[in-house]
């Protein structure tokens, strides 16, 4: 059953054992049209539509949006204005920050790449599993950027046609998934019976 993103924070905080606070915020319509305003020029200035990423021989679906997304981020790097896109390094949500240059005001920035788009299609597309890095780079409720950069692949190449840029808000749906998972350590601990061969 879909629910609010906000609802989805308080609950994995709660579920982290921590104090949930807010970490998602309302966009001001300023920001938006100004970040739209951004990329749409970077897209133009740069010319990317028309530009060939060469992708590696048998690479999976996975690694060729991958490659697509390492083309794009230099590229709209040196063509966009007043912001530019930052590694968030470490693992999980987000994968990139937006900066914007004037102020130094950050945003998580989730590059997703991928071959089709279909608004009926229901297939997953994971944000976040934890809140830890979120809480670490980010001091409180922040403005989320969700791209999906839409690409075509032939003959070798791939090209960037489009993308889309979701701006988060705490009323966002989201899909939860609860998922259990084990460590060697937590195995090793467990007071269940196992076996080891030979």
């Amino acid at each position: 059953m879909p629910t609010r993103i906000a609802e989805y924070y308080n609950e994995l905080q709660r579920r982290e054992g921590l104090d949930p606070v807010e970490l998602v915020a309302e966009w001001a319509q300023l920001d938006t049209d100004a970040i739209s305003a951004a990329f749409r020029n970077a897209f133009a200035a740069s010319r990317i539509i028309e530009q060939a990423i060469p992708i590696r021989a048998g690479s999976s679906n996975q690694s060729i949006g991958n490659q697509v997304a390492d083309f794009f981020v230099p590229v709209m790097n040196q063509n966009l204005e007043a912001y530019r896109i930052d590694a968030c390094p470490g693992g999980g949500y987000p994968d990139k920050i937006l900066v914007e240059s004037a102020s130094r005001r950050t945003f998580p920035f989730e590059l997703k790449a991928t071959s089709t788009w279909d608004a009926a299609d229901s297939n997953r597309r994971v944000l976040t599993s934890s809140s830890r890095k979120l809480r670490q780079r980010f001091p409180g409720a922040v403005n989320h950027v969700l791209a999906t950069m839409l690409y075509a692949t032939g003959a070798g190449i791939s090209r960037v046609q489009s993308l889309r840029l979701d701006f988060i808000e705490p009323g966002t749906l989201v899909n939860i998934r609860l998922e259990a998972s084990v460590s060697h350590r937590l195995l090793a601990q467990a007071t269940h019976r196992s076996t080891t061969i030979p």
